[in-house]
């Protein structure tokens, strides 16, 4: 060829373009309800898609916590105490105990524990000891003699009340004596010619 001839060169006319990313995808719904959890969302590399150019820089997917909130919890009881006292020591009393709703306790809105924090039991039946106590004296029985002295007697019974449950016995005696017409008897004064018979004076 001559010396003025052109020298054509191919050239390539396929696009170059470098990727870029899209918009973020909305969040996943999070993986928990309550007590912290995650999420996730999610771009692609399609603004424009790498056509013979740099993939797109960075990451497709974007975590991030979510539902933070304490989760609610129920109330369940804990152990009862120990039974109080009894408010009697016989005759029919009542006890005590309690307990605390911290095992665990409710939290972040969650129930109340289900039942009494107090409760009460009988105690003390056996019956109380009574002591023992007089009832009024009979009546005098008749004197073992009409004159010269004699003995009358008069009773009482441990009967008001009787002692019970363990109580003590009356104190003192059941029986009472006394003396009774005291009066001089008559008698019979014999004489050595006569006889005389003496009459009581009064």
């Amino acid at each position: 060829m001559g010396g003025n001839a052109r020298r054509r060169i191919a050239c390539s006319t396929t696009p170059f373009l470098d990727g870029n990313w899209g918009g973020w995808n909305a969040w996943q719904i999070c993986s928990i309800t309550c007590g912290g959890g995650t999420r996730s969302r999610f771009r692609d590399c399609n603004n424009p898609t790498p056509l013979s150019g740099t993939a797109c820089i960075g990451d497709a997917r974007d975590d991030e916590h979510c539902s933070t909130d304490s989760c609610p919890v129920n109330g369940n009881w804990g152990r009862w105490n120990g039974w109080t006292r009894c408010s009697k020591t016989c005759g029919g009393g009542r006890k005590y105990r309690s307990r605390l709703c911290n095992n665990p306790s409710p939290n972040a809105g969650g129930l109340d524990c289900n039942g009494v924090s107090r409760e009460n039991s009988s105690c003390s039946s056996n019956v109380c000891p009574v002591n023992g106590n007089w009832g009024r004296w009979n009546g005098w029985t008749g004197c073992s003699k009409t004159c010269g002295g004699g003995r009358r007697t008069r009773h009482r019974t441990c009967n008001d009340p009787s002692p019970i449950a363990g109580g003590l016995d009356c104190n003192g005696v059941s029986r009472d004596d006394s003396s009774c017409s005291s009066n001089v008897c008559p008698g019979i004064i014999r004489m050595p010619s006569m006889l005389y018979i003496t009459t009581q004076v009064t």
